[in-house]
């Protein structure tokens, strides 16, 4: 059993041009959790989160009313940032069910956006397997994106219908293949037509020069289409290289 406690102060600023004002955004984030022993077949976690500003209020959190200023998504908040249930007892597996974190690959297509005070959260059931030793392999159902701009703003919360997989191979050593499909339903008549499926191969790697120094590099595509009820016709391609 483990109780917790997380501050982080920051201080932003943005100058957009077309805007008379700057944003000057002075906020403190504060989490309490409380997280039982992950090691048992069995565990919990707790966490309440609040983002406050401090001083004048220079920015526009959305939710605000203070239009006049450029956008800084930090809104004054209060609200449960993760509660969940962990089962693991079935060998190589983690299954969670409740409120969690999520972050896939380098997070392009699903992540908890933890620039922000408040993060985003996945209302979710996830399976993590790592049956095969050099393979990782997750399925994650979404109900519910609990977006950064808090329960306060009309976009806070996105309703969904939603199945990702992921699996990705380690046994090679100069790159570790994954691929993926994110099959994602937004469920609400007035978000169904940014129901998408993306499906995905990224190929990140490595190759030691000497002893202290190393190549990395990363090669990516995916394909992303309209899905489910959408209307819209999508069909666009999404390329990444790094070295």
């Amino acid at each position: 059993q483990k109780p917790y406690i997380d501050v982080r102060f920051r201080y932003e600023n943005v100058n957009q041009a077309g805007m008379a004002k700057d944003a000057d955004a002075t906020t403190v984030r504060t989490r309490i959790g409380f997280a039982t022993n992950e090691k048992l077949m069995f565990s919990a976690r707790l966490e309440g989160e609040r983002t406050d500003h401090l001083g004048y209020e220079r920015f526009n959190s959305t939710t605000n009313g203070r239009t006049p200023y450029p956008v800084v998504v930090d809104p004054d908040e209060t609200e449960i940032n993760r509660l969940y249930l962990q089962f693991k007892g079935i060998p190589k597996t983690n299954v969670k069910w409740g409120r969690q974190r999520i972050d896939l690959d380098n997070v392009r297509f699903v992540g908890r956006v933890p620039f922000r005070q408040n993060e985003q959260t996945f209302d979710a059931l996830t399976v993590r397997n790592q049956t095969l030793a050099e393979a990782k392999l997750f399925y994650g159902y979404i109900w519910n994106v609990n977006r950064v701009f808090g329960d306060g703003s009309l976009v806070g919360n996105f309703r969904t219908n939603a199945h990702l997989f992921n699996a990705s191979y380690h046994g090679i050593s100069f790159v570790k293949p994954a691929a993926y499909g994110y099959l994602v339903e937004f469920t609400s008549l007035a978000r169904r037509d940014s129901s998408t499926a993306t499906y995905g191969l990224r190929l990140p790697g490595k190759t030691p020069i000497n002893e202290t120094w190393k190549i990395l590099y990363t090669a990516e595509y995916a394909n992303q289409q309209d899905w489910a009820d959408s209307t819209v016709e999508n069909d666009h391609n999404y390329y990444l290289a790094e070295f």
